[in-house]
């Protein structure tokens, strides 16, 4: 699977909150990120233009390797990306299901690197009937706030494994993501309002497409970003802008 994406940055967020609703865009909440990215111990991946990447969103975790970037106008590479801890996933209606942690990933690994998995909170209770009627899934502060210090733990954890293998980190890359998908030329198109620590305001706009349909895929990405009045697309990523910065 390819991922086609495009960035662009954002001088004032709301304007394009407002085109995206009157669109009928579909919120998925927001979300801390902390993306810990490291070099290959025998590829340095700056050459090769590659990406080894953690992600902890507070209460979840993922590993992702990203591709060479390929010769099109939006950015486009494969990636692989696989979840370490799954994140609760907030339902249609805003209210928050419990979804049972590292979903398809064995215990025996999590076991291995020293991280229990997250309980869910909720069980057994269907989130459609949470959300038929208004109610929130009971999930307090404290408990956000364990899952969110497991998620840290588990990634400092995976980072000493990675270390032990040779990996060497690179940076971290800090974003507060607001997300949201829109029907828009028979697709599902992601899109993410991000603020980045260090770089500011940004929209992401991303679809996955296998291989015979990625010049589909970036057309619509690029249309869709004609729509919402974004323009200068940054081809960067933030890690590289991040690098780059003074």
């Amino acid at each position: 699977m390819y991922e086609v994406e495009q960035k662009y940055p954002v001088a004032d967020i709301k304007p394009l909150e407002a085109r995206l609703m009157g669109m009928g865009a579909t919120w998925h909440g927001s979300v801390e990120q902390v993306d810990r990215y490291f070099n290959h111990p025998s590829r340095d991946f700056a050459a090769t233009d590659e990406a080894l990447r953690l992600r902890s969103t507070g209460d979840g975790m993922a590993i992702t390797w990203k591709g060479p970037r390929l010769a099109a106008s939006a950015k486009t590479r494969r990636e692989i990306e696989l979840p370490l801890i799954e994140a609760a996933v907030p339902a249609a209606a805003g209210v928050e299901a419990a979804v049972p942690a590292a979903a398809g990933v064995e215990a025996a690994v999590l076991a291995a690197a020293g991280v229990e998995a997250v309980v869910p909170a909720a069980a057994g209770v269907e989130a459609a009937v949470l959300a038929t009627a208004g109610v929130e899934a009971a999930v307090g502060e404290s408990t956000r706030d364990e899952a969110s210090s497991r998620s840290r733990v588990a990634l400092d954890r995976w980072t000493e494994l990675l270390e032990a293998l040779g990996f060497r980190r690179v940076r971290e890359v800090v974003k507060r993501r607001r997300s949201a998908t829109v029907a828009w030329d028979g697709a599902e198109i992601e899109v993410a309002l991000d603020h980045v620590t260090g770089l500011g305001d940004f929209v992401e706009l991303e679809v996955l497409a296998e291989a015979d349909g990625l010049a589909a895929a970036s057309r619509r990405v690029e249309s869709l970003a004609r729509q919402l009045g974004c323009t200068n697309p940054e081809r960067r990523s933030y890690l590289e802008m991040l690098l780059a910065a003074p």
